[in-house]
């Protein structure tokens, strides 16, 4: 542990010590603290004194002080151990060797020979081979040839067993002749007559022996017929379809024409269906696709459309939903309420793209509640209150209150998207026709309404008073105005007017996660023409959240990077928030073909490696390289990508020795480093016999990319 401690500051290269002798150490050396666990080795740039040095890149990790430190020497840190070289070695000269027996296996035609890395060698047909061989055979015609021969096999076998039953009859019969004649001679003297049976019984059983054999050459005979006639049988079977089809090509069926030449494919199709439905091996993917009942069902679930291959709706879509009892969880109540924007980030970006205005105007004016707020400029954002929820001193809400009841229509193409307007009608109006009396022409009676208004005459004890002084009869005239005798649809209510109606709640698509496998779809990042050299540029994010009661617990993100004119690479990102301090880490993903190499960059992970043909430079395989020059004296220039930080990277290289070599090849580096490139030569290590030009020459570089 090295004397005194540090003070690191996220997103800041400056390092403070305390008690520390800085000025020991020099520019390239390394720094190693652990902060929760977590281990971070950091690059000294530049020292300014015992207390205070600077470093390559700004700290990632969170701020920390009184942290505990090693010192480690950047010679120490880029030593790399001769075993892993050996490794790396082998491992790239055992997935040459697979690429090479995997390209014979898919694209050669022919008897191949694969050699395994101990070398080891096996010889067979290639895959290619087998198919060429599989498409020229005609399985029906085999599969009859075939049953014609096995029924020729078992008329075969029937003689065999006849051959052998009689074959075990003179057997039998041998053995009494031979019992016979074995008593004749015993009996000879005394009865000849006995003897001469014997010898005729002998003679008989010759004969049938003999007949025996015949009759076993005969079945052997009959048996090469019969697989002779079986063939000639299956032969004609072949001539007789070809004749069929070539006259009455109407009811044949071409191998060539996939069926295409069915009659009727609809009836085809029943029968081969067996009045069942068509079942489907996976959900529609392309437009034109059959889509599952799971994926039909799914599109009205009450969780959502999240099914494989079907896309959500869209983000800031407004609908009307039947009850705040349930509310799906990809969608919020459109109540003019706060909500946090890491949250609800889709809904956020939404916002933006189709601009907000700031949380006091919003609250400050109730013609604009039906747009977005930035809410309080950093966490939160504000969503339209389209339900007229917000009342001035509830849940803290200061402003007027908002209208409630709202009803949407088309903005008529002009630029009022978003506007709120209370309740309105037009003016009602009425006419009223007065006679004049006397000669003042002062208004008399009155002889006529319209519109929305009546006139009433009232006679007798108890009716209104007049409307002017003086004498006369007790008469007067009344008028009434009742918007109700122009239409019936007002006095229904008290304060609002309104059409018919029903009501639900409104409520807002704020989540846009769905998945959908084999399903193409982008999330992107544009940038102007011109962007720095080197710069960083970054696309969008494929995020994977782990939430615990609406708190994020962990996530992980995939992301394209580049830097302008280098090569692009992928980068995983994973947060652990379950702890009192988060933490992120990043996964590297080099560009590269076949088995992803995984490597931290701060580790002097290998920024560069090749295998090239040593007779011109070709390259077999590489990453970071984007050409490899030969010239004389068996010099190799290996141009990167990409370029190095510095020239303090380490070289190991190595070449393939043919079994037929007697003397060893050496590999070393040469010529004066640079960023861009660095060079080897491949010698014999015996000096007269001079360049060699190795099948292949491997080379690793160690370091750090600029």
């Amino acid at each position: 542990m090295s004397a005194g401690t540090l003070a690191l500051t996220n997103k800041s290269d400056a390092v403070k010590g305390t008690g520390t002798a800085f000025t020991a150490m020099k520019a390239g050396d390394f720094i190693v603290v652990s902060i929760g666990g977590t281990p971070y080795t950091l690059t000294v740039k530049s020292i300014t004194s015992d207390t205070q040095l600077t470093l390559i890149s700004k700290f990632t990790g969170p701020t920390q002080s009184g942290l505990a430190w090693n010192e480690v020497p950047r010679e120490a840190q880029s030593l790399i151990t001769a075993a892993l070289a050996t490794q790396t070695v082998e491992a790239l000269r055992g997935q040459n060797l697979d690429k090479d027996n995997w390209q014979q296996v898919f694209s050669v035609s022919d008897d191949i020979t694969v050699t395994l890395k101990d070398g080891s060698q096996f010889t067979g047909p290639s895959w290619l081979k087998i198919v060429d061989l599989l498409k020229a055979v005609d399985l029906v015609q085999a599969q009859k040839i075939a049953d014609q021969i096995r029924q020729s096999q078992n008329a075969v076998a029937a003689d065999k067993a006849t051959v052998a039953a009689d074959r075990s009859v003179v057997e039998s019969k041998a053995a009494e002749a031979a019992a016979s004649a074995q008593a004749a001679a015993q009996h000879e003297q005394a009865a000849s007559d006995s003897a001469g049976t014997a010898s005729q019984k002998a003679t008989d059983a010759t004969a049938e022996a003999e007949r025996a054999e015949r009759a076993a050459d005969d079945a052997e005979i009959r048996g090469a017929e019969q697989v002779g006639l079986a063939t000639a049988q299956a032969d004609r079977a072949k001539e007789e379809a070809e004749r069929a089809a070539a006259s009455n090509p109407a009811n044949a069926l071409l191998k060539a024409e996939n069926l295409a030449d069915v009659e009727n494919k609809a009836l085809a199709l029943q029968n081969l269906l067996d009045e069942k439905p068509l079942p489907l091996s996976a959900p529609a993917v392309n437009p034109n696709d059959a889509v599952t009942l799971q994926q039909a069902q799914n599109m009205g679930g009450a969780t959502g459309p999240t099914q494989t291959g079907v896309m959500n709706f869209c983000i800031g879509a407004k609908r009307l939903h039947d009850s705040r009892n349930y509310i799906p969880q990809y969608e919020v109540a459109a109540d003019g309420q706060l909500l946090n924007r890491a949250d609800w980030p889709d809904l956020w970006a939404y916002a933006q793209m189709i601009g907000v205005i700031t949380d006091s105007v919003w609250r400050g004016d109730v013609g604009q509640r039906a747009k977005y707020s930035s809410g309080d400029g950093t966490a939160t954002f504000r969503v339209p209150d389209l339900n007229g929820v917000q009342r001035s001193g509830a849940n803290g809400f200061v402003g007027a209150d908002s209208i409630n009841g709202l009803f949407g229509r088309g903005d008529s193409g002009g630029g009022s998207a978003g506007a709120v307007y209370d309740s309105g009608a037009p003016n009602i109006t009425a006419t009223i026709d007065g006679r004049p009396s006397g000669a003042s022409n002062s208004f008399g009676a009155i002889v006529g309404a319209s519109g929305a208004a009546t006139a009433t005459m009232h006679k007798g004890p108890g009716a209104p008073a007049p409307a002017a002084t003086g004498s006369g009869s007790s008469l007067s005239d009344q008028v009434v105005i009742d918007a109700s005798l122009a239409s019936p649809v007002y006095g229904r209510t008290a304060s609002e007017i309104r059409p018919k109606s029903f009501e639900n709640v409104w409520v807002i698509r704020a989540s846009g996660a769905f998945v959908a496998a084999n399903t193409s779809f982008g999330v992107m990042d544009s940038y102007a023409a011109g962007q720095p050299a080197n710069s960083l540029l970054e696309g969008g994010r494929v995020q994977s959240e782990i939430r615990i009661e609406g708190a994020v617990s962990a996530k992980a993100a995939l992301v394209a990077k580049q830097r302008v004119g280098g090569e692009a690479w992928a980068a995983i990102e994973i947060t652990d928030a379950s702890g009192s301090q988060q933490t992120v880490k990043t996964i590297g993903i080099p560009n590269i073909d076949g088995s992803t190499l995984l490597c931290d960059k701060s580790l002097q992970a290998p920024l560069a490696w090749v295998s090239f043909n040593g007779a011109d430079g070709s390259i077999f395989g590489s990453y970071n390289v984007s050409s490899v020059s030969k010239s004389s004296g068996g010099l190799y220039e290996i141009n990167f990508i990409t370029n190095t930080q510095d020239t303090k990277y380490a070289v190991v290289a190595n070449a393939y020795q043919a079994a037929s070599q007697t003397s060893s090849t050496v590999v070393s580096e040469t010529g004066a480093r640079a960023t861009n490139k660095t060079t080897v030569k491949v010698m014999r290590a015996d000096s007269a016999v001079g360049v060699e030009n190795a099948a292949i020459v491997s080379v690793i570089v160690m370091g750090r990319v600029a």
